[in-house]
Order: structure tokens, then C-alpha cells, then sequence
């Protein structure tokens, strides 16, 4: 009855603020205003591509039922009336269903369970749960309007955002085309968890570099590669082997490092030289590789040391990233000792279960990213391949991709996308690559119950030949990022277009 009740007002609301456009077709207009009121959990709101959320604009919460996204149901008045119905008991940080109202259409977003997670992707800016978010300004914007905090962010991140002064002299603004007082606008996003920071402002993009490069293509000292230029393209004679020997497949080859930082520490070379040009089947040929070294290894040490081992696989691409030879090649390392970064994971998920009641640190950071709209999914024969564009990124457009395990195909699938994303989508030329939680049957059960995890960042132009990382990184802890988390999800999405592969929009739980 009280359910009803507020039918009746949110269809007088809805009545006096929008118009119904008639359709031959009754598969969207259709029992809008009265088949619309049968499941709980609903958010309805203005579109923030035309209104902005402030503290004044108030979210109208009604039962409703899915409808495909941009349907034609819906158009608000010229007048953009608030709406200021609210059902009790309907909370942000539950809600099923997001209808995003523009100008002409609703923009719906569902937001079910993660086993419900088939729907295509709806390409374009990000939808979030608060309007369609686009940038880290606007969502600090909404993250502190009261009543519009969102439940996941807020409780993993702290979002600061300020503006910044400064004072131009003529001579400055004639060079750099500024104006006489810049006003820049700076957000600052903390994990409460990992302690993970980042410092972000748009305009630093625009940063002058005096340090550059004369020539791009002068970082390949040999010269394209190939025989007698290149040590890792003539494999067999200019590399060293393994106690287990080598394993080879037609993409790929593995070989021991011949200097090496950790007991079992291998080299997974591609068969071709260049190391951004890779398809699918090259990258599957170097996981396959690396994935059967890391095996024959932990065999080969379980003989000798009988103890616990922690692989890692590592891909630094050319010189800024680390990387000693063009030659695109990965690192496989297996430690008798856990790296302090899986250490400091698995003590953040004790902790936050601890402090949290018994909820998943993993889940809800996932949850974080989704309910801003920057997390997409790949299935695959009953799996799940899962990215995020991170709001805490390490250094500039960080990806982090999620999976059953090294060997699933919509974790490889999803982790190709974002790499080719960067790299043909982004302009990314030089890269870092880490690839966690890889498991053995034996190991404990915690770690075994963690997700393998993919972590991918820029390392900046090759044209430039300033370090990425300052005092700031080295000292203090904190990252400052160029790109727009927005951005990188975009760039997920345009790459995902060029694939036979499907994305959808990850929806939190």
C-alpha cells in the first residue's frame, strides 16, 4: 500500500515533468508509468551532460523494470523540473537500474549480479551511476554532494579536489598561450586501504619538455633486428638454457637470464623482433610459455628446496620501462620468498575484512571502480576477464585486469584488449606489465582463492628523456598521473570495437 502510494506521486511527478512520445511500437512506451513499478531498486535523475548534480538537485527513487539503453520513452521538459520523489528504504549504494535522461532519450545502465554481466557495452562516455561522469573532476564534484555518495568509492577511496592559482606575466602568457590568471583545477584520490595515491590535473599534459630525443626510431640500436644484430633473435646460439631446458612454441621461445635476481629467473622471447607489434596469438604464445616455464620451475625447486615458491611474471618494453634489448621480451621469475607487494595485498584484504566485517577487500574495490563506471567484462565459456581503469594509478594510464586464472581465455582476451588499447588507442610506445597471484594446486588456500592479477602502466614518450619518476614517487609515495581515468576506459572501448570480441559494462554488486 505505501509502495502504491508513492506510485501515484511518482507518476503525477513524472506526468507533470515529461512527456510520453507515442509509438506504433508499444515494446518501450508501453506500461512505462504503470508496468514500470514492479521490482525495487531503481535510481531516476537528470543527465549530468546537461545538468549538473548539485546539492539542490534531488533524485527521484522508484521501482522499475529493465528497459534497453537509450530507448525513446522518455523526454524531459524544456523546463528541466527537479524531481522530488524518494522512496524509503532505496539507497545509492543499492540500485538496480540508472536511467540517464538527456535532452531526447533515457540512458539506461543495469546494474544486476556479476553472474548477470552479458549485456554489450554501450560505447561512448562512461556511464556512471551519478550521470555520465567523464572526468576525475566531475567525479569528486558528485562524490561530495550530500546524499549522492556513492557507497563502494566512498568507502574506499578519499577524493580531494581544489583549485589551484597562479599569476602569469605577459611574456609567459605569450609563450605558452595561457591565461593572465590560471585557474587549474587538482584532485586527489587516496586508497584508505593500500594508502595508494594519486595527484591529478588536466593541464599538466601540456607540460614543455626541453629534454627530448632527436629521433624515436634511434632507441632500436640494432637496427630492426635480425641475424647479427640482434642476441635475442638468434636465441638458439645467444642465450643461455635452463637445468629443465627450454620450452618453444610457434611464437614464442623461453631462455634463462643470463643475470639473473632471483634463483629461477627465465626470459620469454617473441620470434619476431619488434616488440609493439603483436597480435592475439603471439601474446597467447608468450603466456603459454611463460605459464609451462613457470611450472617446470616450481618442479625443478620443489626437488631442491621442497618449500613454498611465488611466481611472477614481468614485461618491461624498451628502455624507459626498464627493458636492456628492444627485442620484445617477458620475465619469469619464481622466489623463495613472497614479493612485498603480494605481501602488502593479501595484509590489506585481512585488514579490511577485519574492520569491514567480514567483506571482501577485492570485491569492493572492484565494486569502487564499477559503480564509477570505469570497470568493463569479457565472458568466455562460463569466465569472467575483468578490467579498471584505476583511480590510484602507480603512473599514467593504469589498467588493472582480473581473472579465474593465467590459463583463462577471457582474462588473456581482456588483458590483449587493454594492451593493444594503450598501444594503438593511446599512443603508448613504452610500457610496464606485472602479472600476480599465480597459483599452484599446493599453495595455501587464500592465495589460491585471489584472482590472478594484470597490471599494465605507461612509462611516458620515448621522445622525452625526463624520468617518469620523481622525488614524489621515490620519496613521499604519491603518483602524479597525465591521463584522465575516463580516458583510459574509452580507449578500452574503442579497442574493443576492433575486436570479435565483446565488452560489457561491469555493474556493481
Amino acid at each position: 500500500a505505501c509502495l502504491a502510494s508513492y506510485t501515484a506521486r511518482a507518476t503525477a511527478c513524472l506526468r507533470s515533468s515529461t512527456k510520453l512520445r507515442k509509438q506504433r511500437s508499444t515494446t518501450h512506451a508501453r506500461g512505462h508509468l504503470s508496468d514500470a513499478f514492479h521490482r525495487p531498486r531503481l535510481l531516476l535523475r537528470h543527465d549530468t551532460t546537461y545538468v549538473r548534480p548539485s546539492s539542490s538537485s534531488r533524485i527521484m527513487a522508484i521501482d522499475a523494470t529493465w528497459y534497453p539503453s537509450r530507448c525513446n520513452a522518455i523526454a524531459p521538459s524544456r523546463r528541466r523540473r527537479s524531481m522530488h520523489v524518494h522512496v524509503r528504504g532505496i539507497h545509492t549504494s543499492s540500485f538496480a537500474s540508472f536511467y540517464h535522461v538527456g535532452t531526447s532519450r533515457v540512458h539506461v545502465v543495469r546494474v544486476g549480479t556479476r553472474a548477470d554481466r552479458s549485456r554489450s557495452c554501450a560505447m561512448g562516455p562512461s556511464p556512471s551511476p551519478f550521470g555520465r561522469t567523464t572526468t576525475w573532476w566531475e567525479l569528486a564534484c558528485v562524490q561530495q554532494q550530500p546524499g549522492l555518495r556513492m557507497g563502494a568509492v566512498a568507502r574506499m577511496f578519499r577524493i580531494h579536489k581544489r583549485i589551484g592559482t597562479c599569476f602569469v606575466s605577459q611574456e609567459l602568457q605569450a609563450k605558452y598561450e595561457t591565461a593572465r590568471s590560471e585557474r587549474q583545477d587538482v584532485v586527489c584520490i587516496t586508497n584508505r586501504v593500500s594508502g595508494q595515491q594519486c595527484w591529478y590535473n588536466g593541464n599538466r599534459k601540456n607540460k614543455p619538455q626541453t629534454f627530448r630525443n632527436q629521433n624515436q626510431s634511434s632507441c632500436d640500436p640494432t637496427q630492426g633486428g635480425g641475424i647479427g644484430k640482434c642476441d635475442f633473435c638468434e636465441w638458439d646460439k645467444y642465450t643461455a638454457v635452463d637445468p629443465f631446458g627450454r620450452i618453444e612454441n610457434p611464437h614464442a621461445v623461453t631462455a634463462s637470464n643470463l643475470f639473473k635476481f632471483n634463483p629461477y629467473h627465465g626470459l620469454v622471447l617473441f620470434k619476431h623482433h619488434e616488440p609493439l607489434q603483436f597480435d592475439y596469438q603471439q601474446m597467447e604464445g608468450m603466456l603459454d610459455a611463460a605459464w609451462e616455464w613457470l611450472n617446470k620451475a616450481h618442479a625443478h625447486g620443489q626437488r631442491q628446496w621442497r618449500e613454498q615458491m611465488y611466481p611472477l611474471i614481468i614485461w618491461n618494453c624498451l628502455p624507459r620501462s626498464g627493458a636492456s634489448q628492444y627485442h620484445g621480451h617477458a620475465q619469469t621469475l619464481l622466489s623463495p620468498v613472497p614479493f612485498p607487494e603480494q605481501e602488502r595485498l593479501l595484509a590489506d584484504i585481512s585488514r579490511y575484512r577485519d574492520t569491514h566485517g567480514g567483506r571482501d577487500y577485492l570485491s569492493d574495490l572492484l565494486d569502487a571502480h564499477a559503480e564509477a563506471g570505469l570497470a568493463r567484462c569479457l565472458q568466455e565459456k562460463g569466465e569472467s576477464g575483468i578490467c579498471y581503469a584505476s583511480l590510484t594509478p602507480l603512473k599514467d594510464k593504469e589498467i588493472v585486469v582480473q581473472g579465474n586464472d593465467l590459463e583463462s581465455q577471457a582474462f588473456r582476451r581482456m588483458l590483449y584488449v587493454c594492451l593493444r588499447a594503450l598501444i594503438d588507442c593511446m599512443g603508448v610506445e613504452t610500457f610496464n606489465l606485472v602479472i600476480q597471484n599465480i597459483s599452484f594446486e599446493e599453495q595455501a588456500p587464500l592465495a589460491n582463492r585471489l584472482p590472478v592479477m594484470a597490471r599494465m602502466v605507461s612509462r611516458g614518450s620515448m621522445q622525452s628523456k625526463a624520468s617518469d619518476f620523481g622525488a614524489l614517487e621515490v620519496f613521499a609515495g604519491a603518483s602524479l598521473a597525465k591521463t584522465d581515468p575516463y580516458a583510459v576506459i574509452q580507449g578500452v572501448d574503442r579497442m574493443a570495437e576492433k575486436t570479435p570480441w565483446t565488452l560489457s559494462i561491469l555493474e556493481p554488486t
